[in-house]
Order: C-alpha cells, then structure tokens, then sequence
C-alpha cells in the first residue's frame, strides 16, 4: 500500500470512529475527517481489499504495464504455481515476469515508447519488429540455432525427470545429464 493509501485509510477509521461515538459531546462537534465518503462506511478489510482492487484496475489500464494481466484475462491463464515452486531469484523472476509484461527494452519499445531508435526492427532478422514473441518464438535467424538449443535442453530435462522417476541412473545434476 502507497502511503497515500495507508493515510485514506486512517482518515477513513478515525471517521468511523467519530461517527459511531454518537454520544460523546466533543466528538460530535468534530468535522468528517475524510474526502472520500464512499471508503466511510468500509471495516479496515474491506478498506484494504478496494483500495487493492483500485490498483489492479490502475495496473492493467497502463498501456505496457496492464498487457500481460489484460492477455492472461483474456486467456483465463491466471495459475502462476510454476513461478512459486521454481523458486528464482528476484532477477530472474523480474526478468521472466518483464518479458511476459512485453516490457523488455527491444527495439520496438526503444523505438514506439522511448524513440530513441530509427526502427523497431529486429537486430537478427531485420525483417519483423523485435517483440518478446518474436524473439522468444518467430524470428527465422534463432530458428536455425538457439531454438534448437533450446528445444534439445528441454528435452533432456524431460528426459533426466523421466529417467529419475523410473528409477534409471543419471547425473545428480539435470544439466549433465545427456540422454
């Protein structure tokens, strides 16, 4: 919570607490304390749970921000269990969370959000605007290489949790593995 929130949200309390001290005479003279009369009435949960809903509803309004939560939305995608029990470090969990977001400064966001580059295009291919899609999956200059390398890397870790499940020997470590 923002500090402008956590102050709305003690204006709010002392409000209600004057107001339901009906029958003290030095209260009764004091002027609402809020601006907000529609969080007046709130109990501190409820407070809590509209002003957190206020801004997941600001978050996904935000043109580059809101793009990953408004296309899990769309999808009904919203499990992030993977993420829990990868146990990353924040780095990483930033970075994975920014590519979703479509927020990694490629040249398309250099060049449609800071203009700081002549073209969105992408630096391999210099066919197709540099997104995290394209990069991720579509560009035709990757195919040939590091998707390969990826899809073979995935694949051996398949098969190292397969083989360790079954009872197989292999390496302790799944990145030594070779199946």
């Amino acid at each position: 919570m923002s500090i402008k929130d956590t102050l709305r949200k003690e204006k709010s309390m002392i409000a209600n607490y004057i107001k339901e001290r009906k029958d003290d005479e030095l209260l009764r003279h004091c002027v609402p304390l809020t601006d907000d009369e529609k969080y007046l009435n709130f109990t501190k949960q409820q407070l809590k749970q509209e002003l957190i809903t206020n801004h997941e509803n600001e978050w996904k309004n935000k043109t580059i921000h809101g793009k990953y939560f408004r296309e899990v939305e769309k999808r009904e995608l919203a499990d992030y269990a993977w993420l829990k029990q990868a146990r990353f470090k924040k780095e990483t969990e930033a970075l994975i969370m920014a590519a979703q977001e479509g927020a990694l400064r490629l040249n398309y966001i250099k060049h449609t959000v800071d203009h700081t580059t002549n073209s969105g295009k992408c630096r391999m291919c210099q066919q197709f605007y540099e997104t995290v899609e394209h990069v991720v999956c579509g560009c035709p200059k990757l195919a040939r290489s590091e998707y390969i390398v990826r899809h073979n890397r995935v694949g051996a870790l398949v098969h190292w949790g397969l083989a360790r499940k079954w009872g197989f020997q292999t390496h302790e470590k799944y990145y030594h593995h070779v199946p």
